[in-house]
């Protein structure tokens, strides 16, 4: 995978996360996500868009239940209680406003995106043999990881 097609992702999830939610974040060190790794005893959820056109692919974040729930609220401007709802909504709006920033970054400007899913930890659908980048990120609420994996890319 291409650097040039990871890092727009990168740039705007700080960007939009500190923006809508008023809340800093910090990433950590990238790393290739092992095939095996199993993220659903620490992670409560996670938001997916598929990428098509000129390159295919799947952008996720994965949440914990503390993030999802911090995340949420600092977009949607009052506590969300719980994740169900509007607390959902408002992660796949996030999801959507990540993936569409990035998006003008890419090479080629020939990707487009579909619709943001909520999607069981275990059950996002990275293609079989694709290699899957992961960058994970703090935030004073609690950490979400950004799994990205592209073909043609």
């Amino acid at each position: 995978m291409k650097v040039a097609y990871i890092n727009p992702f990168i740039s705007n999830t700080r960007s939009v996360i500190e923006t809508m939610t008023q809340m800093p974040v910090v990433s950590g060190k990238a790393y290739l996500k092992n095939p095996d790794e199993r993220l659903r005893n620490r992670y409560a959820l996670s938001t997916a868009i598929d990428l098509s056109g000129g390159v295919t692919g799947i952008v996720a974040l994965t949440f914990t239940e503390s993030a999802a729930l911090g995340l949420a609220s600092g977009l949607m401007g009052e506590k969300a209680r719980a994740l169900e709802g509007d607390c959902l909504d408002a992660l796949r709006e996030l999801t959507s406003m990540i993936a569409g920033s990035a998006k003008k970054d890419l090479p080629g400007g020939l990707v487009k995106l579909g619709l943001p899913r909520l999607l069981q930890v275990d059950k996002v659908p990275f293609p079989a043999g694709a290699s899957v980048i992961g960058i994970p990120w703090d935030s004073g609420c609690g950490r979400f990881i950004l799994e990205i994996t592209f073909k043609g890319a």
